[in-house]
């Protein structure tokens, strides 16, 4: 019995249908092999995208790498700077993206202590797994690394993995970092109190060259009124030192000054520069007064302006610390005869009660030193707060001055309020 004999006796109702089911049954085919061709390259379009997006977001991390992550803040500050900020310069094209996993032969990371900052490799800067090689995009096929006047690039060839493409996945991924991204032109001014400084000064600045630590040096004279500049500078934590009136024969130096330059025009606080932060202009002199205990300032502690309130029996400030420095003792100097009793700096709290750390002369009479029991190490860092706490209100007054002894010298400065 033939198929079409067994269809007309179990289905009589569709007794009159001849060769039509067969044609029916073959379009059906049909139509399902297009539907699978279909959804097969749905799918491989999907993959693909997949890929892409997978190629795309490794480029970026490999970009982060290289550069640091600007995300990352402490104490309103940016303190990740990569492989650039701790080498000072981006991979060769012959070092590769593997100087990211291991160190193509620059200095170690280490803290070095005349500039008051790290370099050198610090590695490694990705993590990978025989699974996701850091030379390989999705597609398995080899990052093209290269540098050309400066300009770096980071290409994927696509899903293709041939140069140029025409579909949007087939097209080259591509991350360019130009010079600008790299580096900085670094501005600062000398000030001498309130005006800029109107003499000659040598002025250092220390940053990575190929992991070591570079110098980089320029003078200034009186017509230069303090202004002066580097171009070039990598991006990252750096510092300087600047000699009055020369290095030869300094009469007054200030710093390392620790700064983070994370932008291609930078200029460099005010108050970091300033050689007589107390006062009034000396030629670039010392402190201003008070008593002549601390005659100049060493340029460790600087008071960041617009920071001081007073209300009642509390008088509070704030400093930038930019050498590593231990106080051993204060002093508080008013132009009316008054006792403080408490001092809190930075959450470190010195007072007369023991167990705390002490003041063992409480309260201290103005003008009068007060030793610090055990003495207070302070690291490199801007924005420390710093309270006095007076036996008696002192908010009929209008300014003070506080002085700083520790082992790099002595700072001090007024207090307007």
């Amino acid at each position: 019995m033939t198929f079409l004999k067994r269809f007309k006796k179990y289905f009589p109702q569709h007794s009159s249908v001849s060769g039509y089911t067969l044609i029916e049954l073959t379009m059906t085919m049909l139509l399902i092999g297009i539907l699978s061709v279909a959804s097969i390259s749905i799918l491989d379009d999907s993959i693909k995208e997949g890929r892409f997006d997978a190629t795309n977001k490794k480029l970026l991390e490999i970009k982060k790498a290289l550069l640091g992550n600007s995300e990352i803040i402490q104490e309103g500050m940016r303190t990740h700077f990569g492989y650039l900020g701790d080498i000072g310069k981006l991979p060769s094209k012959s070092e590769s993206l593997n100087a990211l996993l291991t160190n193509p032969g620059v200095p170690p990371w280490s803290m070095n202590t005349t500039a008051r900052f790290a370099h050198g490799w610090n590695g490694p800067y990705l993590s990978t797994t025989p699974d996701t090689p850091l030379d390989k995009d999705a597609w398995g096929n080899s990052l093209l690394y290269d540098v050309v006047a400066g300009k770096t690039t980071i290409t994927s060839l696509g899903a293709d993995g041939v140069s140029g493409g025409t579909s949007p996945l087939d097209k080259d991924i591509t991350i360019t970092i130009n010079p600008e991204d790299t580096q900085s032109k670094v501005h600062g001014i000398i000030s001498d109190g309130p005006s800029p400084y109107t003499n000659k000064a040598t002025i250092e600045l220390y940053t990575a060259s190929a992991g070591a630590l570079q110098t980089i040096s320029t003078q200034i004279t009186a017509a230069d009124s303090g202004y002066f500049t580097f171009n070039s500078i990598p991006l990252g934590v750096r510092s300087l030192k600047v000699f009055i009136p020369d290095k030869t024969a300094p009469t007054k130096t200030l710093g390392p000054i620790l700064i983070t330059i994370d932008k291609n025009n930078f200029v460099i606080p005010h108050a970091l520069l300033n050689l007589n932060p107390s006062g009034s202009g000396s030629g670039g002199g010392g402190g201003g007064g008070g008593s002549d205990s601390c005659p100049t300032s060493s340029g460790a502690i600087t008071l960041i302006p617009g920071s001081v309130t007073a209300i009642g029996t509390i008088l509070s400030f704030r400093v930038s610390i930019v050498q590593n420095i231990t106080i051993g003792a204060t002093k508080v100097d008013t132009a009316e005869n008054y006792s403080w009793r408490e001092l809190n700096f930075n959450s470190n709290r010195y007072d007369c009660i023991p167990p705390r750390v002490l003041i063992p002369s409480c309260p201290v009479a103005d003008n009068s030193a007060a030793t610090l029991s055990p003495s207070l190490a302070q690291a490199i860092r801007s924005n420390r707060s710093v309270i006095f706490t007076f036996s008696s209100t002192i908010t009929t007054m209008n300014s003070a001055t506080i002085e700083f002894t520790h082992t790099l010298g002595c700072d001090k400065f007024i207090l307007n309020f």
